[in-house]
Formats: C-alpha cells, sequence, structure tokens
C-alpha cells in the first residue's frame, strides 16, 4: 500500500503528454527515489475510460486490472497516476473510481493544472489539427474547460483540502516548465531529467497545407502522414480573433470561479493571429502532396521544407 497516490487529472492541453511521457521513460528511476509510475501504458487513460459507461470495455477493464496488479506489488511510498481523460467523469464516474484505488493507499490527493481558456482553446485548435480535422472544423471544436463543473466532482469525493489546483501558466511554473512543477509536488526536485516537450503544434504553413491536405483526401489522412505536416517549421499558428474573443467571453466565468475558490488568477496569454501563409496555393498543394507521399518521418524535414527556402 502507498502511504500517498496522487492522481493527476489535467487538464487537457497542460503539459499533460511531456509529463507522461517523461515519467513512462523514467519510471525505473523514479521507483528507486520511491515513486511508483506504471509504464505498462504512457499515459493512464484506460484507467480512467473504464470508470466511464461510454468507454468501458474488455480493454479498458483488463489494462486498469493490470495496472492494480503492478501497483500492489510495488514496495515504494508514493504513486502517480495520469490522465487527462479523468476530466471527463461524471460524478457518480468519479466515485466509482474512488472506490477502485481506495485500497491501493492511505492517502489520495488530487492534482489538476488550470490554463488561461484562451490560451487553452488555441492550443485545442492544434489537437483538432492533430486529429485530422480541417481549419474551421478544428476552430469550431476548439472549447473552454468548465473547470466550475469538473473540480467539484472531485472535491465531493476526495474533499477539498486533498483536491490542489495548480496554474499552469510559465511564470507560475518551477523553473517554467510543468514536469519541474509536478516533481517538486512530489518531492522529487533532486531529481533531474531532460526537457521533453511534445505536441508542440502546426506552424502556419503546416496547419495550411494539412487543411488542403485533407481537404483533398476527405479527412482520411494517417496518424503517420499528419505527423509530416506537424514537423514543418515556421512559427505556430495562432487562431482568428474572433476565436480568441468567444473564448475570452466564454471563459470570463472560468477564470472568476478561479478566482475566488482557489485565489488564482491567470494572465491574459498575448497571441496575435495568424496572417496568411507565406506560400500560394500552388506551393500549398505541392507541399502538402509532397508529406502525404512521404514513407517516414525521419530525415524528410529537409526535403519538405525545401519549398520555404527557395
Amino acid at each position: 500500500m502507498f502511504q500517498q497516490l496522487t492522481v493527476h487529472i489535467g487538464h487537457q492541453k497542460t503539459g499533460t503528454t511531456s509529463l507522461q511521457e517523461t515519467f513512462r521513460i523514467n519510471s525505473r528511476k523514479l521507483a528507486k527515489a520511491g515513486l511508483f509510475y506504471w509504464s505498462g501504458h504512457g499515459a493512464h487513460h484506460p484507467l480512467a475510460k473504464s470508470h466511464n459507461p461510454r468507454t468501458a470495455n474488455t480493454t479498458n477493464r483488463h489494462t486498469t486490472q493490470r495496472f492494480l496488479k503492478a501497483a500492489r506489488r510495488s514496495r515504494v511510498p508514493r504513486g502517480l497516476i495520469s490522465s487527462e481523460i479523468f476530466v471527463n467523469l461524471t460524478g457518480d464516474d468519479v466515485a466509482q473510481f474512488a472506490k477502485t484505488i481506495g485500497p491501493l493507499a492511505q492517502d489520495i490527493e488530487i492534482v489538476m493544472y488550470v490554463r488561461h481558456p484562451v490560451a487553452t482553446v488555441a492550443s485545442r485548435v492544434h489537437q483538432g489539427l492533430r486529429m485530422g480535422r480541417r481549419l474551421e472544423d478544428a476552430h469550431a471544436m476548439a472549447s473552454v474547460v468548465p473547470l466550475d463543473r469538473i473540480i467539484p466532482r472531485w472535491q465531493r469525493v476526495f474533499g477539498d483540502d486533498r483536491v490542489h489546483v495548480r496554474p499552469f501558466d510559465r511564470a507560475a511554473l518551477r523553473d517554467g516548465d510543468v514536469v519541474t512543477d509536478m516533481m517538486h509536488h512530489l518531492g522529487l526536485a533532486h531529481l533531474a531529467f531532460a526537457p521533453l516537450h511534445l505536441n508542440e503544434g502546426f506552424s502556419v504553413v503546416g496547419a495550411h497545407a494539412l487543411d488542403r491536405a485533407v481537404a483533398k483526401e476527405g479527412g482520411k489522412l494517417s496518424k503517420h502522414a499528419r505527423a509530416h505536416f506537424e514537423a514543418m517549421e515556421g512559427p505556430r499558428y495562432v487562431p482568428p480573433q474572433r476565436v480568441l474573443d468567444d473564448a475570452a467571453v466564454l471563459g470570463a466565468a472560468q477564470l472568476a470561479y478561479l478566482d475566488e475558490a482557489f485565489g488564482i488568477t491567470l494572465p491574459t496569454p498575448k497571441l496575435t493571429p495568424s496572417g496568411p501563409p507565406t506560400l500560394d496555393d500552388a506551393a500549398l498543394d505541392a507541399l502538402a502532396a509532397e508529406a502525404m507521399r512521404a514513407p517516414t518521418t525521419r530525415n524528410v524535414l529537409g526535403r519538405l521544407m525545401a519549398p520555404l527556402r527557395r
């Protein structure tokens, strides 16, 4: 049994993938330092999905049992579970999850990082592109996280004092990094890991080239093919002002909730919407075609970006 089990519940677009992959590849080093992080699944999404009636299936339940078995075998004082999918659980789902993990630890705490709604929406647009959506569809699907509904569900089950909300803001994070910040929270600040930054997003050219490729292929691009577009260099794509303005309006209530409930004030991000791509339509079409033909992600970046350097 762990002395303490930390459940990191996200939310989305707060460096969760970077944190999870860093902990996965360093799981042995963490175990020697007294922290169990199950490496059988990089992110612990199946644990969340197996407690959601809409996503519970044999595979997710089996993976959860594998996790529980590994956790029970562990002989270290602390454990960490991480999945941003936990924010999708209802109050009843959270209660069922608590029953599942209750026998594992003497004390259970919940950790959630929160990001400014405008920055979250801007980043969620990139997630939409990563899923193979067209730009306009990615703009439309990007939504504000309802923190004032999510956080109380966990407080009701685990208690207000066991739910820790931390700002995802460079100025507030230890060394401006979410992994370092979590390591400090877990009492493992003495461990040093090489920075790992994943899901950095699309450049302006990459976003528009992908948009044209998705339009041509009817949204049937493989994950492998989409990765080529994310590798294209250039300034990061920022959605139009109307998307940012909508996020600001819808997010105002969430910012007020964080301030009132936790004394957290998130600074408004300084985002300038992207202008049109530097390539004309013909060049974007050629770049998109080249990306879709590339057989592997290895050693193709220079060839893909050659049109930009001419």
